[in-house]
C-alpha cells in the first residue's frame, strides 16, 4: 500500500511542478522596476 501511495505522490509532484517554467527572478524584478512607477496605489499593488 505504501508503494502505491509513494508512486501517486511522485507522479503528482512531477506532473504539477511549478519550477519547470519559472522565469528568472532577476529579469522579473528588472521588468517590474522599469515599467512601474512606485508612487501611490501602485506600491500597494505589488504588496
Amino acid at each position: 500500500m505504501k508503494i502505491v501511495l509513494f508512486a501517486i505522490i511522485k507522479f503528482l509532484s512531477e506532473r504539477f511542478t511549478l519550477t519547470e517554467d519559472k522565469a528568472d527572478e532577476k529579469e522579473i524584478i528588472e521588468s517590474i522596476k522599469a515599467e512601474v512607477q512606485f508612487k501611490g496605489t501602485n506600491v500597494w499593488t505589488l504588496i
